[in-house]
């Protein structure tokens, strides 16, 4: 039982031992690396919602027996209307409203364009100089 308790205790002292490190200073080689944290990862961040942007369209008028198609038209302001005369006739676009907008006559294939990014929204009448007969309405919003 002595042998016994003896070998136990060489036992502890082996496991103790092992455990215990050096007071001897290491050299720069046998340093022991030191302890790094994980990164961490950054706070998310939302990204900022804009205002959907918003393209400029593009409209026709024609311009054919007389009549404007369609004679009514609503776009958004900053859209562009491309008025076309396929009549054989000279026409115009005029508003009804005095230096608003007015293409001139045009001769048949004739081709303008109306920029609305400088009207304000609203309703506005027009009208052919050379036929008053010929109306139309244009919704600017």
């Amino acid at each position: 039982m002595k042998i016994h308790y003896f070998l136990s205790s060489i036992a502890l002292v082996s496991l103790l031992g092992a455990g215990c490190g050096s007071d001897t200073p290491k050299s720069a080689d046998q340093a022991e690396a030191p302890i790094v944290a994980p990164a961490s990862n950054p706070p998310a961040t939302e990204t900022p919602k804009s205002e959907p942007v918003l393209q400029n369209n593009t409209y026709t008028i024609t311009i054919e027996n007389n009549t404007f198609s369609p004679a009514t038209l609503s776009v958004r302001q900053g859209d562009s209307v491309v008025i076309v005369n396929n009549d054989i006739a000279k026409h115009s676009l005029t508003s009804d409203q005095a230096n608003l907008f007015d293409t001139g006559l045009m001769e048949k294939g004739g081709k303008t364009t109306l920029p609305t990014s400088n009207l304000v929204r609203a309703t506005y009448q027009y009208h052919c100089s050379a036929h008053p007969g010929m109306k139309g309405t244009l919704t600017v919003q």
